[in-house]
């Protein structure tokens, strides 16, 4: 028997383990149109830069710079972030478990 068999049931527990909470929070946690989204960008880059590229701003910085609650009066702003490399939009509300709190 090979090495790496001894760790497929680990392989299995973790994959359902962190699956399914990122699958619930992507897919139950459309952004609703007209209000601030949680928006988290590209490591390399910041929340910053990708909001001021689709016309918007971030109202509450993340803990990390590529993490923002960010706004824009712009109909269909959502669409422009991810254009302009935001690799998720959510919906704002999720903002307490990723944002600093003031």
């Amino acid at each position: 028997m090979s090495k790496w068999v001894r760790y497929l049931p680990l392989v299995g527990v973790l994959t359902i383990g962190i699956g399914t909470p990122l699958g619930i929070l992507i897919g139950q946690n459309a952004p609703v149109p007209g209000a601030p989204v949680l928006v988290l960008a590209a490591p390399w880059t910041s929340a910053d830069r990708v909001a001021a590229s689709a016309s918007a701003y971030v109202i509450l910085p993340g803990r990390v710079p590529f993490v923002g609650l960010v706004y824009s009066q712009v109909p269909d702003f959502q669409e422009y972030l991810r254009q302009s490399g935001a690799w998720l939009v959510l919906d704002g509300r999720l903002s307490r478990a990723f944002c600093v709190t003031i």
